[in-house]
């Protein structure tokens, strides 16, 4: 079982909060709009990372 003690924060520097997601192997930011505004709320994923396994730590 797989835990996970963290928060969203801004990763690309902008102050908006972004959500970090692991699909598969690759590791993607869905920038935050600054909105609560439905699916508009985050934009399009932005693959940062491949190669990224169950309990890697970065």
């Amino acid at each position: 079982m797989l835990f996970c003690t963290g928060h969203s924060g801004s990763f690309d520097g902008n102050g908006r909060q972004d959500i970090i997601v692991r699909h598969g192997s690759e590791l993607f930011v869905y920038p935050g709009s600054g909105a609560l505004n439905g699916l508009k709320t985050y934009g399009e994923p932005v693959k940062i990372g491949t190669d990224i396994q169950p309990g890697h730590n970065l």
